[in-house]
């Protein structure tokens, strides 16, 4: 009896040792099947609306009212896009953060634009964002004084630059 006994014990040894071998190359196929798949993409703090909102204005956005000049409109557009280029943030996304900087008048503008869109089923894209912004700040008529202007300027002989 004390043999079957040994003979257990020993077959016990083997197994467990079996075992633990299995288990040992199991988890270095799992390591390796890991380290070998794409990573994928999973929501992080960073897409939080809270999160964005702190990065966009960590970057210190400057805020429109709508008036000022054009000069000022036009340099709040310029940074507004350098600001969101750089945080390369989804279209939607770019459109909500411009527009929280609108004030004023430039709100007002916005929210009737909105409306309109919900109403006509325009995508709020930030193209779309950036042709109703033109649309109000930028018409025809004042792109076509300006062009006058710089033809006058080119005329007289002046650089552009000056």
């Amino acid at each position: 009896m004390s043999r079957a006994h040994t003979h257990n014990a020993s077959s016990s040894n083997d197994n467990t040792e079996a075992l633990s071998e299995f288990y040992g190359t199991l988890g270095a196929m799992t390591q390796i099947m890991k380290e070998s798949m794409p990573v994928q993409s999973t929501p992080t703090l960073e897409q939080n609306d809270s999160s964005v909102l702190e990065r966009f204005r960590r970057l210190a956005p400057p805020n429109v009212l709508g008036q000022g000049g054009l000069e000022k409109v036009e340099r709040w557009k310029r940074q507004i896009e350098k600001i969101l280029e750089v945080l390369h943030f989804s279209s939607e996304k770019n459109v909500r953060l411009g527009s929280f900087m609108l004030e004023g008048e430039a709100e007002h503008r916005w929210d009737s634009v909105t409306r309109s869109w919900g109403e006509s089923g325009t995508e709020t894209t930030w193209e779309n964002f950036l042709t109703a912004f033109d649309e109000k700040y930028f018409p025809d008529s004042i792109k076509e004084i300006k062009e006058v202007e710089f033809i006058e300027l080119q005329q007289r002989g002046m650089a552009v630059e000056q």
